[in-house]
């Protein structure tokens, strides 16, 4: 076990803060055939006026919904683009879009998440890849 976990530590190193602001649900990456990874995540950055309105808004909104890609193994995202934007300033956990899988197909991007304020609520969406932001 021991031999498993020195093993670990020298493939994947230590854990570091990383570029993403998304303080409530996980992003997910996919590295594209050509090389390029996609993540999806809720891209709360140059948001910081959630955290001023309380404790739900600061943790509980899960939109914007961002698609980004990086040429640069993941360190920079320069290139986002929204694929869910809803936002109900009445009720901020009206709209969810977290907890993503994603599927690479020759020509799209296959996508389900939960999505409408319902963490049982499914929603699939199919993403042509010219779609993407570009490199």
């Amino acid at each position: 076990m021991l031999q498993l976990q020195d093993s670990l530590l020298r493939s994947w190193g230590e854990a570091k803060e990383g570029p993403l602001f998304s303080p409530l649900s996980p992003a997910t990456m996919l590295r594209l055939g050509d090389g390029r990874i996609v993540c999806a995540w809720n891209d709360h950055e140059g948001r910081e006026w959630l955290r001023k309105m309380g404790p739900q808004w600061a943790c509980g909104v899960r939109t914007p919904l961002v698609l980004g890609v990086s040429a640069d193994g993941a360190r920079t995202w320069p290139k986002r683009k929204i694929l869910e934007g809803k936002l109900d300033l009445a009720d901020p956990m009206a709209y969810w879009y977290c907890y993503v899988a994603m599927l690479e197909l020759p020509d799209r991007l296959l996508l389900a998440y939960s999505a409408e304020g319902e963490l049982n609520a499914m929603k699939v969406v199919s993403v042509p890849k010219a779609w993407l932001p570009e490199k």
